[in-house]
Formats: C-alpha cells, structure tokens, sequence
C-alpha cells in the first residue's frame, strides 16, 4: 500500500475482481505479488497473479508483469505473461 489504495490494482479484465453471484463477494483481481529489485537497471520488477475472466470465459489465473522506477508507480503489460 501507498497512501490510501494499493500500490497496484485490478485494470485489464484478466486481472480485475469479479462477482460469481449477484450480491456475492468480489473474488480475484491482483494478488501474490513478488517484487525484485535490477541493479543493472535500477527499477524494481514485479510479478504476481491475476484471477479474471477474459470476455465469457471461466475465471483462471495469469502471471503478470509490471516495472517501476520508484517502487510506488508501476508500468504494467497490458497482457500477462503466462497464460
């Protein structure tokens, strides 16, 4: 966390939380995160899991992928990078 959100949140639907029910609880979105820090780079690299649905597919998890030069703003690939 960084202020009052997390640092990185569900934006691409593979990785966004969902319903399975009206009215039931949010399942999914970004977790597991493992962050590194690239000397040779100087940017921190984090993977981590989404649990989503891609269009009317059942939900599965993805490993993600984002970087940042702070550790507080991160790029991320718009798709993940296992399937």
């Amino acid at each position: 966390r960084h202020g009052d959100g997390p640092i990185l949140a569900g934006e691409n639907d593979w990785e966004t939380p969902f319903r399975d029910a009206p009215g039931g609880p949010m399942i999914g979105g970004v977790l597991e995160p493992c962050v590194h820090f690239d000397a040779r780079s100087g940017r921190y690299r984090m993977w981590y899991a989404g649990l989503g649905k891609r269009g009317g597919e059942s939900a599965r998890y993805r490993v993600g992928h984002a970087e940042s030069d702070d550790g507080i703003r991160w790029r991320r690939d718009a798709e993940p990078v296992f399937e």
